[in-house]
């Protein structure tokens, strides 16, 4: 390490800029929406492997299918009624 005097100084930052404000909370459709999906996707998992005998891998592909489609269609839904 030198102790080169000609080194330039740091410079000042400001903070604020750098900062992100705080989102607001997402509306409540889609927090209605989530949990349902989440719902959803672990009663088809439990379905699955208990009742129908599935490994667990072939269910959480299937359950994965079924809430990103219908995570699709619920968007689809919400974005027209409103």
């Amino acid at each position: 390490m030198t102790r080169d005097p000609e080194l330039p100084a740091a410079a000042p930052v400001d903070a604020h800029a750098y900062v992100e404000e705080p989102q607001r909370w997402l509306p409540w459709r889609d927090v209605v929406t989530n949990v349902v999906m989440v719902l959803v996707g672990g009663v088809l998992v439990w379905l699955a492997v208990d009742v129908a005998g599935l490994s667990l891998l072939v269910a959480l592909v299937g359950s994965g299918v079924v809430v990103v489609a219908g995570r699709a269609v619920a968007d689809k839904f919400i974005k027209e009624s409103g």
